[in-house]
C-alpha cells in the first residue's frame, strides 16, 4: 500500500512538538532542566547568607520557574523551528513524500531521498487528532498527516496493513 502527502511548516512545527512531550528521554531532560534551577534558586540565598526576604524573593522565582518552564520551553522550540524552516533548514522535510508499505519494510521518498525502515523496527503507531507517528527504534519517526486519507476507512486500512 502507498500513500502519498506533503509536509508543510505546522507539520514540522507539530511533529516536533509532539516528539518534545512525548519521547521519554526529551521528557526526563526537560524534567531536570524544570526542576535543577529552582533547587539552584533556593540554594543561593543560604550561600550569600539572604534574610528571609531575600529566600522569598529566590523562593518566588523558583515555583514561577518550575511552573512556566513547560510553557517558556513549547514556545521557545516553536520560534526556532520556525526561524530554521525560513533559513532553508527543513525544505529537504518539506513538500510531497510517498509512504509505501511492504511486508518487511516501510520506503518513505521525498526530496531528501529514500528512507527504508524494516517493520520490525517500529515500536509503535502513535496517534493524535491530525497526525500517525510511526515511532522507529533508532529514534526517528514517519510522519503522516491524517489528511492524506480520503476517509477514516483508507486510514483504518493503512493501519491494518501495518499490524
Amino acid at each position: 500500500m502507498e500513500i502519498r502527502f506533503q509536509l508543510t511548516e505546522e507539520d514540522i512545527v507539530r511533529s516536533n512538538l509532539y516528539v518534545l512531550k512525548h519521547s521519554p528521554t526529551v521528557r526526563r531532560m526537560t524534567r531536570v532542566q524544570q526542576f535543577a534551577s529552582p533547587i539552584i534558586f533556593l540554594i543561593v540565598p543560604f550561600v550569600l547568607r539572604l534574610n528571609t526576604a531575600g529566600f522569598a524573593f529566590f523562593a518566588v522565582i523558583a515555583v514561577v520557574w518550575a511552573l512556566l518552564y513547560p510553557l517558556i520551553l513549547e514556545r521557545r522550540t516553536r520560534r526556532s523551528l520556525q526561524k530554521m524552516i525560513r533559513q532553508g533548514q527543513f525544505n529537504d522535510i518539506l513538500g510531497e513524500h510517498s509512504l509505501k508499505v511492504t511486508s518487511n519494510q516501510i520506503v518513505e521518498r521525498s526530496g531528501a531521498g529514500e528512507i527504508i525502515t524494516e517493520r520490525k523496527q517500529i515500536l509503535r503507531v502513535d496517534q493524535t487528532e491530525d497526525y500517525l507517528y510511526l515511532m522507529a527504534a533508532s529514534g526517528r519517526a514517519n510522519v503522516i498527516p491524517k489528511r492524506s486519507f480520503e476517509n477514516e476507512a483508507a486510514l483504518e486500512h493503512f493501519l491494518d496493513k501495518l499490524q
